[in-house]
């Protein structure tokens, strides 16, 4: 997840990580808790999270070569990698 949050670069990711951490997500449970993730983005960013939701999902994509979909949201995405990981047959 942190590959994928170098779009915002290293100064502005630093202050990401300190907000996020006072939210009560650390660093290092962002992919473990994509929902408490995206709902801290949303207190931090506003509606400009979803923005950078979008950014990240589509890097996401890029780097999986999975397909996500118009609509799909951080927490769904996440999710379906998950699965997939899990089940690779299947997903």
């Amino acid at each position: 997840m942190e590959d994928l949050l170098t779009v915002l670069g290293e100064e502005n990711m630093s202050i990401l990580y300190h907000h996020l951490e006072r939210l009560g997500v650390k660093r290092n449970e962002i992919a473990d808790k994509p929902s408490e993730f995206s709902k801290a983005l949303k207190v931090i960013f506003g509606q400009a999270a979803s923005i950078l939701e979008a950014q990240i999902v589509s890097s996401m994509a890029s780097r999986t070569g999975h397909n996500f979909g118009p609509n799909v949201t951080l927490v769904e995405a996440l999710a379906l990698l998950k699965a997939k990981e899990a089940h690779p047959t299947k997903v």
